[in-house]
């Protein structure tokens, strides 16, 4: 069996402003003109630019054994449990608050009674796990809510590292290795546009390149279309701003609410269960 291919693509422009419609086809040929190939362990940083960040970004993951050698990053995964780290370097460019990074799937998925039965036992494991970073997890999974896309995400401080830089200061190499940023010390950062921002997310529990939930407590795996069908997942980061009518924000996490600041699409030759990918990670043609 060939080792398992991870694809993603950066958004450079603002793909979702009110509409989940816009969210669903970010995949598609229509779309492509708006995206740019993102490159899974890269030597150097790829260019971010985006409507709210001006920076780069590095995406590493652990690969299949067979090409491990040729990741740059091996050693640096080495004994670390993490499946993949999401480095982001850069300057906001306007005012921004309530910042949050998600994993969305905007085509909507209606779980059955034993799936949701095994969906809340993972979204209790992951409360516990974040409240153990000091951040509460967020999360929408029922279909059907109006102007919303089914998610899980957490606040942007939860970041295992983030480096606040002064203007005229050097920040810190991003293909270099993070230590964890303390609690107190992340609390006490004010996000603003006179620093460059470095911020390092890593995880153990989701494997993009083999596309499965795994390590978790009872040695917990399964395939990630198993909860969410056959479709990419888009790794977004965005501030929320206040209702217009000036009401408290009852949901708060709705599409109109969002403004997306970084937006990833990310899929696996394994995500499609018997589909073929050709070096884009589009669907081949029959």
């Amino acid at each position: 069996m060939p080792a398992p291919r991870l694809f993603a693509r950066s958004f450079n422009t603002k793909p979702v402003s009110d509409s989940t419609q816009q969210l669903k086809g970010l995949w598609d040929d229509a779309t492509k003109s708006q995206s740019n190939g993102l490159p899974i362990n890269s030597p150097q940083p790829t260019s971010l630019e985006t409507d709210g960040f001006s920076g780069k970004i590095l995406f590493l993951h652990r690969l299949h054994e067979s090409d491990e050698t040729a990741n740059p990053y091996a050693e640096h995964f080495g004994k670390r449990k993490r499946c993949f780290e999401l480095r982001i370097q850069g300057k906001f460019t306007r005012e921004v608050s309530d910042l949050f990074l998600t994993m969305e799937w905007p085509k909507e998925v209606q779980l059955g009674t034993a799936l949701r039965f095994t969906v809340g036992w993972l979204m209790g494991v992951g409360n516990l796990l974040s409240k153990a970073r000091g951040v509460d997890i967020s999360y929408q999974l029922d279909p059907g809510v109006e102007d919303c896309v089914q998610h899980i995400g957490w606040p942007l401080k939860g970041a295992d590292t983030i480096v606040a830089t002064p203007d005229g200061e050097e920040p810190p190499d991003l293909t270099k290795s993070f230590k964890d940023t303390k609690a107190a010390e992340k609390d006490a950062i004010d996000f603003n546009a006179g620093h460059t921002y470095t911020f390092v997310y890593y995880c153990m529990y989701a494997n993009f390149a083999t596309w499965e939930i795994c390590n978790l407590p009872g040695r917990f795996t399964s395939r990630i279309s198993r909860f969410m069908g056959d479709q990419p997942i888009h790794i977004c980061a965005y501030d929320l701003k206040d209702p217009e009518d000036g009401k408290e924000r009852v949901v708060p996490h709705r599409q109109s609410f969002k403004r997306y600041i970084m937006h990833l699409v990310v899929r696996s030759s394994l995500s499609l269960d018997g589909a073929v990918l050709d070096e884009d990670g589009d669907l081949e043609e029959e």
